[in-house]
């Protein structure tokens, strides 16, 4: 009896010992349950039928989305009222502000600072304090190529957390021609590392729980999950994904190991119980990120400097030269530029105390974010 006992306390302890290695990693981020990735999933699909449905419409900042559509920023509206959806809402001081002629979301710097504001709302309280997070420590930080996935990194992408991106790239030798969308001037969606396990789970919810709208249906929303079973079928046990989400372009989606370019599920390396792939897998999975927007914006026509000014590589998926052109990528893949927000864990020594945001509503000078939002010295 005492051996049986010794096993189940042992394994108790290894148990939370495993955890309270995952809850003290420095980079946080907000939680998101199978419930409120299924709240996105739906508000996505009727979005993409009914304009007065989109996320931005509903949150009441729908203004600044149509100006921000002139400055190629409506996306960068729609990732930060993404990523506080299910946690809080805006209140009417911050849709006056957001809503505001000169406010301009497509600067990363000024976009950190509407994010950093954002997370002080009083609304936002409940939610930090559920996910431990400290409000006064915020963050803009790149991605590392070689260990984005490594979560012994502490700017890694963690496993069920929902971050805030926005890329950038500065290939010297490399040049998108825009065919549709843009990818010239970056771009800002949300990410969620999400395990196959865990995707079935979700995708369960999403067949007992399929969305009613009156007048429409639910046929967008049907083909959200269609799309997602099938790449869940083609995911290796035990391995993950990267959801993208992005209430600008109404994408639910998910880039997995088949996604292009494939590489082969990496078995976790676990030391210390802390997960680690190699430098290329991770720099592969980078990748699949920029080929991702790549296809979607169909940015098909591509010059190559490094060989011949004249030499044009037109890219689709049958394309032989598709292969070579992402080893050219490959090769500069750190001159991709992936920056993540984050709000740092709350340390043991700590409490929850936030910032005040001042939003001074009356000025009509906005040149520079920072300029408009101040943070209150304690």
């Amino acid at each position: 009896m005492y051996r049986y006992l010794f096993f189940i306390l042992f394994g108790i302890i290894i148990c939370l010992l495993y955890n309270r290695k995952e809850t003290l990693n420095i980079g946080g981020q907000i939680e998101q349950s199978i419930l409120q990735l299924h709240e996105m999933v739906a508000r996505i699909a009727m979005g993409m039928v009914e304009p007065g449905q989109q996320l931005c419409a509903i949150s009441g900042v729908g203004q600044c989305r149509i100006m921000q559509d002139e400055r190629y920023g409506s996306c960068t509206i729609n990732a930060l009222t993404g990523l506080v959806y299910t946690s809080a809402s805006f209140t009417p001081k911050y849709q006056m502000f957001l809503n505001r002629e000169y406010v301009e979301l497509s600067d990363p710097s000024k976009l950190f600072n509407t994010y950093r504001c954002t997370m002080n709302m009083p609304n936002m309280l409940a939610t930090l304090e559920s996910n431990k997070l400290n409000p006064k420590k915020t963050d803009s930080h790149t991605v590392n190529s070689s260990e984005m996935l490594n979560t012994n990194d502490e700017y890694a992408i963690k496993y069920s957390k929902l971050y805030l991106c926005i890329y950038d790239y500065n290939f010297q030798n490399i040049i998108f021609t825009k065919q549709s969308g843009n990818m010239e001037h970056g771009h800002a969606f949300l990410i969620y590392r999400i395990r196959k396990r865990k995707l079935g789970r979700l995708l369960e919810y999403m067949r007992e729980n399929p969305i009613l709208y009156p007048d429409i249906g639910s046929l967008s929303y049907s083909d959200i999950l269609e799309n997602l079973l099938i790449k869940h079928t083609s995911m290796v046990d035990g391995s993950f994904g990267l959801l993208i989400i992005d209430f600008c372009n109404n994408i639910f989606d998910i880039i997995t190991d088949e996604s292009y370019p494939i590489t082969t599920p990496a078995p976790e390396v676990r030391q210390r119980l802390v997960t680690t792939y190699t430098e290329d897998y991770n720099k592969m999975w980078k990748l699949k990120i920029l080929w991702y927007w790549i296809t979607y914006f169909k940015n098909i026509v591509i010059w190559d400097g490094y060989t011949d000014p004249a030499n044009t590589i037109t890219i689709n998926s049958n394309d032989d030269e598709k292969n070579t052109l992402n080893q050219l990528l490959l090769d500069v893949i750190d001159s991709y530029t992936l920056t993540m927000f984050t709000t740092y864990k709350l340390q043991d020594s700590e409490e929850i105390e936030q910032n005040k945001c001042e939003i001074e509503l009356e000025q009509n000078l906005c040149s520079a974010l920072r300029e408009i939002i101040t943070i209150v010295p304690d």
